[in-house]
């Protein structure tokens, strides 16, 4: 306090020598300072070149030696200090001599200096020459008054300035209280705090931290103090902060928070959340960040570990709809496979019987012609009883017609044979483990089986099946699981080409590729292709979904092709491929490992 009432006093005192000065280098009015008893105790240029005295000529003789003797015997002088002492102020005009004994027309202005209790310190004389400008009396007459009003505000200033200095001294001592108080306030705010706060300077020296900062990314204040936010901040967050911090040097932001890691001591990553805000000096320079820091390591493993078990919740509920609708459409395909497995069991004794005694009959039909033919020979003139029953039954047309008809009935015969071997191979009901099997048996099986679906209809030109089957060895494989996939391909390249327009065409290729470097083992591919309309990329990217259609509600389930994924990849470790574009078909294309391996027996 001591310190702050020196500095203002010699502040004071340097206004008032600069105002010294300033009274001092003017030369167009004497102005000089008046003791109580009328002793001169101060001297101006404008008075000494008016009034022909030099100072140390002057100062400390009484005023009364610029009047004329016929002033001085009226008293003028006293009635000039009595009337400035008394009404504060004296102001006239007459005749003053200078020190040469000349006159001159003097406006003369007397004001009598009080200090703050009021008491009479001396008096302030301000005198010009007017002689020559008397003509100018009003403009002289205004410029008196201004410079009395100066004088007066100077006054009222300096005790306006007393009297702030007193206040200003009390304030300050209150102010510095408050401060010492706040700051204490604030250092336990700042050093107890929950979270981590810190001053960062623009380059990202750390200014100040606190304990809860030092702490979180275990450090000591005095190593924290020693280096920048950027040498512990993790590489992959560091371009982020950086920009944010940009931006508001730049003026384009006030504040920003976000989330980023910091690189602890000892290595490990703690996470925080970070909110920043920019200091800057009166003129708008950048001064320092503010940043404070939440420690989040915490929730963002519980956010992981949710993360984490929501993603397995969902690939189990995923699982459970995958293996409930693949339960229901195996469980249906075991039953048709059963009654298909029945039916032709059930088709293939009667037409074994069928199909065995046809042989005998066309002997014995060969025979009984042998023998009619036989008795044409020897009798040709029969009875007319038997010649015209020959007549009735056309007997030579039967003779024709008869080996043609036992073809007939063989070739049927042989179609409904093959029928029942084509829905043997296609159930493959006792054939629930791995066998060698030949893949084209079940490629026929399932064109069979589609046989009335690619054949010509009424308005319907029917669908034409290309077949460039390759040379197989017999393939290691659940056969009746692998013809579900080609009966699914098959029927969805059907479907695709039903409402076709364009040509119809389904071309089947199958060959083997030879292990190579990469592979480990030899494998059989197989390639359905349709000339129908095509998949968009964003079909082909769901194709193996499970419950994925693009036909209408109720047409599909969309387990079909994901069913044969299921089987083609898990059960046979193999892998099924869809190459399509709009307007030019699709091609499946399925890769069966030659040698089974490590494979799932589930589908």
């Amino acid at each position: 306090m001591a310190s702050d009432i020196k500095a203002s006093i010699g502040h004071l005192c340097q206004n008032e020598e600069s105002f010294r000065l300033l009274v001092e280098s003017v030369e167009d009015y004497a102005i000089y300072m008046l003791d109580i008893q009328g002793l001169v105790v101060s001297w101006n240029a404008g008075a000494e070149r008016i009034k022909g005295y030099g100072a140390q000529d002057i100062i400390g003789r009484h005023f009364s030696c610029f009047f004329t003797a016929e002033a001085i015997e009226e008293k003028l002088p006293e009635l000039e200090l009595q009337q400035a002492a008394s009404e504060g102020r004296f102001e006239g005009e007459g005749w003053r001599v200078r020190a040469d004994g000349s006159r001159f027309w003097a406006n003369v202005t007397v004001t009598a200096l009080r200090n703050e209790c009021g008491e009479l310190r001396g008096f302030a004389k301000v005198t010009r020459d007017v002689t020559e400008r008397k003509q100018a009396e009003a403009a002289l007459r205004q410029a008196n008054e201004v410079l009395e009003l100066r004088v007066q505000e100077r006054t009222a200033r300096l005790k306006n300035v007393i009297h702030k200095l007193k206040a200003e001294i009390v304030f300050r001592q209150e102010v510095e209280m408050q401060l010492r108080e706040s700051e204490e306030r604030l250092r336990g705010i700042f050093d107890q705090a929950a979270v981590g706060i810190s001053q960062v300077a623009t380059d990202g020296r750390w200014l100040l931290v606190n304990q809860r900062l030092c702490d979180i990314v275990g450090y000591s204040r005095e190593e924290m103090l020693a280096s920048r936010f950027q040498d512990i901040t993790h590489p992959d967050d560091l371009e982020a902060d950086l920009h944010s911090k940009g931006q508001m040097l730049a003026g384009n932001l006030l504040n920003y928070s976000m989330e980023k890691r910091y690189i602890r001591k000892n290595g490990s990553v703690v996470w925080a959340t970070l909110t920043v805000s920019l200091v800057r000096r009166p003129s708008g320079e950048p001064k320092y960040f503010i940043s404070v820091v939440e420690d989040i390591t915490e929730r963002k493993q519980a956010e992981e570990a949710l993360r984490q078990k929501t993603s397995q919740l969902e690939k189990t509920l995923h699982e459970l709809r995958s293996t409930q609708a693949q339960l229901v459409h195996s469980e249906k395909m075991s039953g048709l496979g059963q009654l298909v497995a029945g039916i032709a069991h059930e088709i293939n004794n009667p037409i074994g019987f069928i199909f065995g005694n046809l042989d005998h009959a066309g002997y014995y039909m060969h025979d009984m012609l042998e023998l009619l033919k036989m008795y044409q020979f020897h009798y040709p003139q029969p009875l007319p009883e038997i010649q015209k029953a020959c007549e009735e039954i056309d007997i030579e047309f039967i003779r024709a017609d008869a080996p043609k008809l036992l073809a007939s009935m063989k070739q049927g015969a042989d179609r409904i044979r093959q029928i029942v071997l084509s829905l043997r191979n296609f159930s493959r009901h006792d054939e629930a483990e791995l066998k060698s099997v030949n893949i084209h048996e079940g490629i026929e099986s399932a064109l069979l089986i589609l046989q009335h679906r690619l054949q010509p209809q009424a308005n319907w030109s029917g669908i034409e099946v290309v077949k460039n089957f390759g040379k197989l060895p017999k393939v290691q494989c659940y056969a009746g699981s692998l013809n579900q996939v080609f009966m699914n391909i098959l029927t969805n390249a059907i479907e695709a080409l039903e409402n076709w327009g364009k040509k119809r065409i389904i071309t089947i290729r199958t060959f083997l590729r030879e292990k190579t470097g990469e592979e480990s083992n030899s494998q059989v591919i197989i390639s359905i292709k349709d000339t129908g309309q095509g998949m968009s990329e964003d079909v082909l990217k769901r194709l193996f979904d499970p419950f994925f259609t693009t036909k209408p509600v109720g047409s599909g389930t969309g387990l079909g092709l994901s069913i044969s994924h299921q089987i083609v990849v898990e059960q046979h470790g193999g892998q099924i491929s869809c190459i399509s574009e709009p307007g030019k078909g699709a091609e499946f294309v399925i890769e069966i490992p030659l040698q089974p391996c490590g494979l799932s027996t589930s589908v």
